[in-house]
């Protein structure tokens, strides 16, 4: 029941539908903890969190994932710790926060790395935050070496939900250097790949 609360949560987010994605993802989080699952409770509050932050909720986000990082500094598990730190990083990000961002960022690229995650999506993720917070550093060119090397990872491991988006970060980074036809070649690619998935960018 807790797998197919998640699975639901997150596919309802994939299309868009935060509300319904919280919906699941709450109830798997009151199971979880009348279980005393704490596997299942860190999943709950992350996918908790990164739908907040989609849903640009972005405070609400942080206060999940940080709650997670808590927790999973008993329980131990790479993932959903590197998931929660690089999801952190996008919400401070996304508050135009970019110190903040790549400190936990880094993290995140920490515990992947003292590890061995081979978690191809989760790379993706977390790279292309890197390049996010470089460019609003203005390290242009910092963003865009960091974008590329997430381009390659989506495409190298087949990370479908995550090629169109970091096209379209390219591309707005050429058009916001004057660099209109590169801009518009990837703002191409972006769109011809984010038709093939229901996921909004």
């Amino acid at each position: 029941q807790l797998e197919a609360l998640n699975c639901a949560g997150e596919a309802l987010r994939f299309l868009g539908d935060y509300p319904g994605s919280l919906k699941m993802q709450m109830e798997a989080l009151e199971l979880s903890r009348k279980m005393k699952g704490m596997d299942s409770e860190i999943r709950a509050l992350n996918f908790i969190g990164y739908t907040y932050t989609d849903f640009r909720e972005y405070r609400l986000g942080i206060e999940y994932l940080r709650h997670s990082i808590k927790l999973n500094e008993q329980a131990g598990n790479p993932i959903m710790g590197s998931f929660a730190l690089s999801g952190l990083g996008n919400a401070y990000d996304l508050l135009k926060m970019p110190d903040s961002a790549l400190y936990y960022l880094r993290l995140a690229r920490n515990t992947n790395e003292r590890s061995g995650l081979k978690h191809g999506p989760l790379k993706s993720l977390t790279i292309t935050r890197y390049g996010s917070a470089s460019s609003w550093l203005d390290r242009k060119d910092s963003a865009l070496i960091y974008y590329r090397q997430a381009l390659a990872n989506a495409i190298a491991v087949n990370d479908r939900l995550n090629d169109s988006r970091i096209q379209a970060r390219i591309a707005t980074l050429y058009e916001s250097s004057g660099q209109y036809d590169s801009s518009l070649y990837y703002a191409r690619q972006s769109l011809r790949n984010g038709k093939q998935t229901a996921q909004p960018s």
